[in-house]
């Protein structure tokens, strides 16, 4: 197998999208690449190749090794070096006529429907059936779409905010009047999870220039890092996406730490001292050096005027960073055992051939329980959380996703889903004593305001489901 040099994959976003696309439908395909190269005559000394990718003396170029090794990107205007050897692209056309798969690519690239682009486009609908060679496959795009991926991540976050605000205060969620918005809540939710980790699975560098440019543009912004990341994955209420706002949070120390420092030290609700706490925490148990300073910053007195059950929530990160620090490896294998009982009381009930759940390999296992919608407004499940932290933040974001060979394509989206994912957030919100109807709105069966003399649902209700 070819080794890349991963410096070209930091280097194709000098090129525009149809070339940038067409040279990743080449990088992942380096055996037609090799194919290419096997019909030039190339001297001995000549260690590498300079492909072009339209003009033959603007560019832009690919650089390759002889043995099929993509080197690096060359904008348009950027020369290769003196005596190198260089491909036309009329050439690569030609030498490409009988090789069906790179024919395909350059048309897909040319049209603008390559499989990148569909691949992006899953995203939004894929929920957790995202496999992690899909995941991977967009790990390997980011240089490239990383400005969209930050567009869909906003776009996301204002699509999930709006489908709560139509759910929150509905009195029966499983009615068929609310499948659309659950649908939408659940999509966009998800999509916020992908999007985030796609941007951090890289360390800090998109996700840095990412902030620079909105800051730039809106100077409003500055200083509030810490109110995207990861506070609008830890505000939707379960532990399937705070762990991985949290994982994004540990990433990205250099970008978000000073801005968790502040947050921590003003008044705030339990969601905002369940979100940064969780970032330092995250930030101190995956960095030693940043260790001491993180757990001075948690062991700080609450602010005065806080919420007791924000006050309260401090001293639980305190004490389960510090356990997490004293004990990491016991924490990280107690992991595994969790998932396998939790899977196994899953699979109970279950017909045989899905018993299998209970045997999954322990990192198959920890992704299904990262991405099971736990309450996180229950202490005993923020403990749980604190205590999964020491193996969250080793983790790597692919982590997060079952391979393909365990996700079942006839597996359908079912509005309990959403229902399961939604609903810690709503009785967080929305404790029990505390009415979700206007007393002074229409009942749907009293009669209608109007004075027809009809049932209000009957009236001018009707249009309102």
């Amino acid at each position: 197998m070819v080794a890349h040099d991963t410096h070209f994959l930091t280097r194709i976003e000098r090129l525009e999208r149809t070339h940038a696309e067409l040279a990743l439908a080449l990088y992942h395909d380096s055996e037609l690449v090799r194919y290419v190269l096997s019909k030039l005559d190339l001297p001995d000394a000549v260690e590498r190749v300079a492909i072009s990718l339209d003009d033959p003396e603007q560019g832009p170029f690919i650089i390759v090794a002889r043995d099929g090794a993509f080197v690096t990107c060359l904008g348009k205007g950027m020369r290769p070096g003196d005596g190198q050897p260089r491909v036309t692209r009329r050439r690569l056309d030609t030498l490409s006529r009988h090789i069906e798969g790179l024919r395909r690519a350059i048309d897909e690239a040319e049209t603008s429907t390559s499989h990148c682009r569909r691949l992006v486009r899953k995203v939004l609908d894929a929920g957790d059936r995202l496999s992690r060679e899909e995941f991977d496959e967009l790990v390997g795009l980011a240089p490239l779409l990383y400005p969209e991926y930050f567009h869909a991540l906003v776009s996301a976050v204002a699509t999930s905010t709006e489908a709560y605000g139509r759910l929150e205060r509905a009195r029966r969620l499983t009615a068929p009047r609310h499948a659309t918005a659950l649908r939408v809540y659940w999509n966009s939710t998800w999509s916020m999870a992908h999007f985030a980790l796609l941007l951090a699975a890289d360390g800090p560098r998109f996700l840095t220039d990412v902030f620079d440019r909105v800051e730039a543009m809106s100077p409003e912004y500055v200083g509030q890092r810490a109110e995207l990341l990861p506070w609008v994955l830890t505000r939707l209420g379960v532990t399937s996406f705070a762990a991985r706002g949290a994982w994004v949070a540990s990433k990205i120390p250099r970008v978000l730490l000073p801005d968790l420092k502040k947050s921590w030290a003003e008044a705030g609700t339990p969601n905002t001292s369940m979100s940064f706490g969780l970032g330092l925490s995250a930030i101190g148990l995956r960095h030693r050096r940043l260790r001491a300073e993180v757990r001075k910053v948690l062991a700080r007195p609450e602010p005065p005027g806080e919420e007791p059950l924000a006050a309260a929530l401090r001293k639980v990160f305190s004490a389960g960073y510090d356990t997490a620090c004293e004990a990491p490896e016991p924490l990280r294998e107690a992991v595994s055992e969790t998932a396998h009982k939790v899977l196994e009381q899953i699979s109970k009930g279950l017909p045989n051939k899905e018993r299998a759940l209970a045997e999954f390999p322990d990192e198959v296992a920890v992704s299904v329980l990262l991405s099971m919608p736990l309450g996180l407004h229950d202490v005993d499940t923020l403990v749980h959380l604190l205590m999964w932290l020491p193996w969250v933040v080793k983790a790597e974001a692919r982590d997060f996703y079952l391979p393909a060979r365990y996700l079942d394509p006839a597996d359908e989206w079912k509005r309990r889903e959403a229902v399961m994912l939604i609903e810690p957030r709503r009785k967080h919100d929305h404790p029990r004593g505390s009415t979700s109807v206007d007393p002074t709105a229409p009942r749907r069966k009293g009669p209608c305001p109007c004075g027809s003399g009809k049932k209000y649902k009957r009236c001018c209700g009707a249009d309102k489901g």
